[in-house]
């Protein structure tokens, strides 16, 4: 991952949680000096351009803002229903006469 996006500390922490699973020395040196090797690497090769370059993106207007707040107040409302509901649905199988 270090040397195919350019992101060496994510890579180590990436490897850590669905490699190692463990949060010692004796594990992460190993992994960070692997990172910051391939690192390297692809500087050499690629350089330190981005992999997926971003276009400039215009900055969102104080309307657009106000949509996002009303959006994401919608969604976690939404949400808390919804969680609601399935806790509901959790208690209705718990009566159930089979096991």
């Amino acid at each position: 991952m270090a040397a195919t996006f350019g992101s060496p500390v994510s890579a180590v922490l990436l490897a850590i949680e669905l490699l190692l699973f463990e949060f010692r020395p004796r594990s992460i040196i190993p992994v960070a000096l692997a990172s910051v090797t391939s690192t390297a690497v692809r500087m050499l090769y690629v350089g330190t351009d981005p992999i997926f370059a971003m276009p400039l993106l215009a900055r969102p207007s104080g309307e657009a803002y106000a949509a996002y707040a009303l959006v994401g107040a919608i969604v976690g409302w939404l949400a808390v229903y919804v969680t609601r509901a399935i806790y509901w649905i959790e208690d209705l199988f718990e009566h159930l006469p089979i096991h």
